[in-house]
């Protein structure tokens, strides 16, 4: 490598390697902190389980790169487990239902508190963006 190939490369590195930990959620905004300020990457699941809505049929989402989420109703889900959320949710036209009817995907957005009568807080993901696998 040239000294000038170099020394470019140690000025774009840091810069690299910055934006790289922030996707990742290696700042305060990852849920790992008290209050998930922004928005992050998901893996969400649909919930295959039989009983009753709305504590079942929903979606079960983990924050990527993280070995702890933080559920929508103050408990904190494991990478494995993730949190259960009743609801998906998108500003943008027609996101919302794509994503749903996918069952697996990887998302970007928020997991919002969102009470359903008596059962309590189940919470909601409010995504912004969604990537589908390629093959089912």
């Amino acid at each position: 490598m040239s000294n000038r190939a170099g020394a470019i490369a140690m000025r774009c590195f840091p810069v690299l390697f910055g934006c790289v930990l922030v996707n990742c959620g290696g700042t305060a905004t990852s849920s790992n902190s008290a209050l998930l300020a922004d928005q992050a990457y998901f893996a969400i699941r649909a919930d295959g389980r039989l009983c009753p809505s709305p504590t079942c049929g929903g979606f079960w989402v983990s924050e990527l790169n993280q070995s702890e989420t933080h559920c929508a109703d103050g408990t904190v889900a494991t990478q494995t487990t993730g949190c259960y959320v009743v609801e998906i949710n998108s500003d943008t036209q027609g996101l919302a239902d794509r994503t749903r009817q996918v069952g697996t995907a990887i998302v970007k957005g928020k997991i919002l508190p969102k009470t359903f009568g008596s059962f309590g807080n189940l919470g909601q993901l409010s995504i912004s963006e969604g990537w589908q696998p390629i093959t089912p």
